[in-house]
């Protein structure tokens, strides 16, 4: 059903591009911030450069195994089939919101959130963005277990 649009056999791919130019576009609007307070420039840098590698990196990695694995569609991820290339997406996935949690809450993630909120929509509050960050990690694991126990990835691909 999915594989026959073509788009969906490189949707992950598609994340790439975006994921970089999301990354340039927050650079621009982070300017300003950094005209305000030119010695923030390095940890800026740095900031960019992490939010680069977290905004492609999954998406390559899981286009990689979805190629890997000959799935002609992005829902191989949920197939109740499982394959070694499932396994290696759910490990990425798993690392990259372990990841997250870790930064916003073991490393002052929040905090330089906040600093540099200009980057796109982050929310104002080191609060706010900590109950964010739980809310988004349980929806989403949440859905990736549900779609797997409905095996949504079998039902779109057939």
């Amino acid at each position: 059903m999915v594989e026959n649009i073509f788009i969906f056999q490189y949707l992950w791919f598609l994340g790439v591009p975006v994921g970089a130019i999301n990354v340039l576009w927050g650079k621009y609007r982070l300017s300003e911030t950094l005209k305000e307070h030119p010695e923030w420039t390095e940890e800026a840098n740095a900031f960019l450069k992490g939010y680069f590698l977290y905004m492609t990196v999954p998406f390559f990695l899981l286009g990689l195994f979805q190629y890997a694995g000959g799935y002609k569609d992005p829902f191989y991820v949920v197939m109740q089939d499982i394959g070694i290339y499932q396994v290696l997406a759910w490990i990425t996935l798993f690392f990259f919101w372990y990841r997250a949690f870790h930064y916003i809450f073991f490393q002052d993630g929040a905090k330089q959130l906040v600093k540099f909120n200009r980057v796109g929509n982050i929310p104002p509050s080191e609060t706010l963005i900590k109950i964010l960050t739980i809310l988004t990690l349980f929806v989403a694991i949440f859905a990736f277990l549900m779609a797997y126990h409905l095996g949504i990835g079998d039902f779109l691909s057939q």
